[in-house]
C-alpha cells in the first residue's frame, strides 16, 4: 500500500509538470510587465491596448494593438512596432516569440 501511494504521488507530480508544459497559459506577470514598460518607453506611441500573452512550453505568442498619432507615416509606425518587437526579443532571449502588432491611428478600443 506504501509503495503504490507513492507511484500514485509520483505519476501526480509528473502529470501537473506535464501538463503545465503542454497547456497553454498566460506569460508571467513580471515579463508582461516589462512589455509594458518597453511599451511606454516609446514616445512615438500614444497608447496601446489588447495586450494579451499566450505561453506554449517555450514559446511566447503577444499580440497587442499600438496607438499612433495619426500624422505618423505607416513607414515610421511601422519601424516604431519592428524596434519594439526586437527589443523583447532582446531583452527574453529565452523565450522564442511569435508577436502581432496591429498598428491603430486612434484608439479603437474607445472608438472615434
Amino acid at each position: 500500500i506504501v509503495i503504490s501511494g507513492y507511484i500514485a504521488q509520483s505519476a501526480i507530480s509528473l502529470g501537473k509538470d506535464a501538463f503545465g508544459v503542454l497547456l497553454d497559459h498566460a506569460a508571467s506577470p513580471e515579463v508582461t510587465a516589462e512589455i509594458i514598460k518597453m511599451i511606454k518607453a516609446k514616445q512615438r506611441i500614444s497608447d496601446f491596448h489588447y495586450l494579451n500573452t499566450r505561453q506554449s512550453a517555450n514559446t511566447i505568442f503577444l499580440t497587442l494593438h499600438l496607438v499612433f498619432d495619426k500624422d505618423i507615416s505607416l513607414y515610421d509606425a511601422h519601424e516604431v512596432a519592428d524596434s519594439l518587437e526586437a527589443e523583447i526579443r532582446e531583452k527574453f532571449k529565452e523565450f522564442s516569440w511569435q508577436i502581432t502588432t496591429h498598428l491603430d491611428p486612434y484608439n479603437d478600443k474607445e472608438g472615434r
